[in-house]
């Protein structure tokens, strides 16, 4: 039987959710072409592909349309449909996100003596992970007792089993109640649903979802997928990996809905896509650089220029008395 992609993707012309699905589809096939592409989409983004957006339909081999809650924006349909996705889609599956660039064979996926396996987020343990605080702060807002693990759910591997249909059933549950509660984030509510059910969660080994952004250098050698957005990014705090640039998404529109033949030259070595001015931080550096200090100037150095150099000029009085003689 062919390994079952499955892709969720709830997207308008205001945004580029379709044009990024349509890059990991193109990247999948070059190393996968024995694989069965199953699209998952709300009814807004059915009824908004037409004409040219309908080309994403000629690379898939199954459409799914979901009725979500018309009030729902985007995002939210998106977490709707990911965190019921078990209810809707026949035999195991393995689910990406598409904000991904597949570089290599997935059938291996198969040997995986799990029923739901998925990759450390930031391939961290809480402990460690540079979001810690937020992380325990989340779970305290929805009465999780946290273990050691936070799984990513940007790539998925899932049997159709008894406990995957029910792991499914609390998670969207546990979702949809922190969703109206304003916190319609996927991952905490997926780690109480995992901790109601007494840990049916396992881990997938980290190159199944390389997280290049933070902590994912050490496993982009033998990456099967990289995963390129982080929720830090944005404007003020770009991704250094190239197909992350909207540049490359307004080329596929363009381009009638298709991939143009630069993007398909450079996903023949994914793994060399980095922007050429970029730092790598390591150590207590990558906490450091994640504190609200340091958060709050880099919003002044981007939103008020002016007035972050009258900060920096202040800075070099004030220097002195903490240099080492």
């Amino acid at each position: 039987m062919k390994l079952k992609i499955v892709y969720v993707l709830t997207s308008s012309e205001s945004d580029y959710y379709l044009e990024q699905t349509m890059i990991s589809i193109k990247s999948l096939r070059m190393y996968n072409s024995d694989v069965d592409v199953v699209l998952v989409l709300d009814k807004k983004t059915n009824d908004n592909l037409i004409n040219n957006r309908r080309n994403i339909l000629n690379d898939i081999e199954e459409l799914i349309t979901i009725n979500t809650p018309d009030k729902f924006s985007n995002v939210q349909s998106s977490r709707y449909i990911k965190t019921s996705l078990r209810q809707h889609i026949r035999g195991d599956y393995l689910f990406i996100d598409g904000d991904t660039i597949i570089c290599d064979t997935l059938s291996d996926i198969k040997t995986i003596d799990s029923d739901l396996s998925m990759v450390l987020d930031r391939h961290m343990q809480i402990c460690q992970h540079q979001h810690a605080d937020d992380i325990i702060k989340w779970a305290r807002e929805i009465g999780w007792h946290t273990g050691t693990k936070y799984f990513n759910s940007g790539v998925f591997f899932v049997r159709d089993s008894e406990i995957a249909y029910k792991f499914y059933d609390q998670w969207h549950k546990e979702w949809l109640k922190n969703c109206d509660k304003g916190f319609p984030r996927d991952q905490p509510s997926m780690g109480k649903a995992d901790n109601i059910l007494g840990g049916v969660l396992t881990e997938l080994p980290s190159e199944w979802n390389c997280q290049i952004v933070e902590n994912g250098l050490a496993y982009l050698d033998r990456a099967k997928i990289i995963h390129y957005f982080s929720s830090n990014n944005s404007e003020k705090n770009p991704c250094p990996y190239l197909l992350a640039n909207k540049k490359y998404y307004r080329q596929i529109r363009e381009n009638g809905y298709t991939i143009p033949d630069n993007i398909e030259q450079m996903l023949h070595n994914p793994k060399a896509l980095f922007v050429d001015k970029t730092t790598i931080l390591s150590g207590n550096d990558t906490y450091f650089f994640n504190t609200p200090l340091i958060r709050f100037l880099k919003n002044i150095y981007y939103s008020h220029p002016s007035t972050f150099y009258k900060i920096q000029k202040s800075a070099q009085f004030i220097k002195h008395p903490f240099r080492r003689n």
